[in-house]
């Protein structure tokens, strides 16, 4: 009896073993896919983050409570901003 489970427990790791090594095409598709050009807009007072791909623009944030800005800097790769102190 305790032989019989000490194979059973063996061949049930050695399963394990094997299925957890086989290959998985859904995270080899999602590394070979590659990224599209996009756009993104940011609104400072709220730190709302919109991206446009493809003409469909996106809230890719949720709004904080409004504060005002005390400078806002940015290109079309880069924002940068800061707030007042409260």
């Amino acid at each position: 009896m305790k032989r019989t489970t000490i194979f059973l427990m063996v061949f049930v790791l050695l399963l394990q073993a094997v299925v957890g090594c086989e290959s998985n095409n859904a995270t080899e598709q999602a590394q070979t896919k590659q990224h599209a050009d996009f756009t993104f807009d940011v609104k400072p007072e709220t730190f709302e983050v919109f991206v446009e791909r493809d003409g469909v623009k996106e809230s890719a944030s949720e709004p904080i409570p409004a504060r005002k800005a005390s400078f806002v800097t940015g290109t079309s790769l880069l924002v940068d901003g800061g707030y007042t102190a409260q």
